[in-house]
């Protein structure tokens, strides 16, 4: 529906049916849920087209490796810091178009620290908190 980017339910619908002689339009009211047909993969075995990356110099990545811990698929996306990063260090990921969110309810995603130590780990989507 044109302006509305959040929509994930429909309370009424309309249905046509085509006879032979003419066409009916009946309006119906049963909860209707838009549900995407497949995940939508933003780094699985590769990046999306049109991702770009930003972040300090001594942060390299991600870069597609097939060696280590893979959560699904055959490669995983390898974030490499440099030891010159001396505590909080981050990285964007910003998409050439937007991420169409219709239907979706959640975002999941597999994360292992490799040889990393912390205390926190923070992570935003957009303008949320996760």
């Amino acid at each position: 529906m044109p302006g509305s980017s959040l929509l994930r339910s429909l309370s009424t619908f309309g249905v046509v049916i085509l006879g032979a002689a003419s066409a009916c339009v009946h309006a119906a009211s049963l909860p209707l849920n838009l549900v995407p047909s497949r995940d939508q993969n933003i780094i699985g075995d590769e990046l999306i087209r049109g991702i770009v990356t930003t972040g300090p110099a001594s942060v390299h990545g991600p870069e597609m490796v097939s060696t280590g811990p893979v959560f699904v698929g055959d490669e995983a996306a390898a974030i490499r810091i440099d030891s010159t990063a001396r505590g909080t260090w981050m990285l964007d990921l910003e998409f050439a178009e937007t991420l169409d969110m219709l239907g979706y309810s959640s975002f999941r995603f597999a994360f292992h620290p490799g040889g990393a130590s912390g205390t926190q780990l923070a992570m935003g989507l957009g303008e949320y908190d996760l």
